[in-house]
């Protein structure tokens, strides 16, 4: 049985990451999203580096070289995809596109992994489609359609990085890997600020404590809860949490920034949500969360041969 403890812990991960959107959306507003984004994955980067090295978990490199293509996709891909996003598009359009990451990863499992789905597990994804489909539909303007494909190139990359890490079959401890797996993604995203961004901005303490939550907190010790319920909790309590992360960004998003959701996204989400709680629910051996890889590890466990 869940404690309550581990099952507090991972409503505030969920809760921060939900929030998290918010300073997100608007610190690629007022600075280039580029930079912002090169910002955001370095600042998260060593902020867990110096959680592991505090925690004495050894700061070593992952063995073989596949972390670095799974950071690059999974990491970078998402963080840079989701941060341009939000230069264009809505709170709540974003991350219900971003939340296609199931979708795609099926789709990757069966190709890459030769993963079969059951019929009832492929009918819920379905439905999610059909969510996605509801929002695309209230999508009026050039920039709210850039935030929607950018969106869903953010989910797609993501879930390539998750069925590769479940092909690399990692077993090591999670913020080490996750940290390694910034730290390799940072260099294609600082490449892209030094070829497309420029490193201005419109910082006052507003714009600035955004930008140090989502790098601090949000891409860097919001990990530290989401390893502790990745251990403690079971699977599918875990997966079936994060998908609130899209709701709580919504209404984050129209409390502190008055954005209100169209009919269409509000719709769109709730079908959405409702789709990904199915697949979860009608295939619960098979299952592995869409915002995490599934990672059980231990700082005593031996680091797994597959990853060479």
């Amino acid at each position: 049985m869940p404690s309550a403890r581990n099952l507090a812990l991972l409503a505030l991960t969920v809760l921060v990451w939900g929030y998290n959107w918010v300073p997100l959306k608007i610190a690629a507003v007022a600075i280039d999203p580029w930079w912002f984004g090169a910002w955001r994955i370095v600042g998260g980067a060593l902020t867990l580096f110096v959680v592991v090295a505090i925690a004495r978990r050894g700061l070593a490199p992952p063995p073989g070289r596949a972390f670095i293509t799974i950071g690059i996709a999974q990491v970078g891909g998402l963080i840079a995809f989701s941060t341009v996003a939000l230069r264009f598009g809505g709170v709540a359009d974003v991350t219900a596109l971003i939340f296609t990451m199931p979708l795609f990863t099926a789709i990757f499992a069966r190709s890459l992994l030769g993963e079969r789905l059951s019929r009832a597990r492929l009918g819920w994804l379905l439905v999610a489609a059909v969510g996605i489909a509801i929002v695309a539909s209230g999508i009026r303007t050039r920039d709210d359609a850039i935030g929607a494909a950018l969106a869903t190139c953010g989910g797609a990359s993501w879930a390539l990085g998750n069925v590769l890490q479940r092909r690399a079959a990692y077993r090591i401890d999670l913020l080490r890997l996750i940290a390694w797996q910034q730290l390799v993604a940072a260099v294609p995203l600082l490449v892209l600020a030094l070829a497309f961004g420029r490193p201005v901005g419109h910082l006052d303490a507003g714009v600035t404590s955004a930008a140090v939550f989502a790098a601090v907190v949000g891409s860097g010790l919001a990990w530290l809860g989401w390893g502790a319920a990745l251990k403690a909790l079971p699977a599918n309590t875990v997966a079936l949490a994060s998908f609130a992360i899209p709701v709580i960004a919504a209404v984050s998003a129209w409390l502190q920034l008055g954005a209100l959701p169209s009919r269409s996204t509000d719709l769109g989400l709730a079908v959405v949500v409702a789709g990904l709680c199915g697949s979860v629910l009608a295939d619960r051996t098979k299952l592995v969360s869409p915002v995490s890889p599934p990672l059980l590890p231990g700082p005593h466990e031996r680091e797994s041969p597959l990853a060479e």
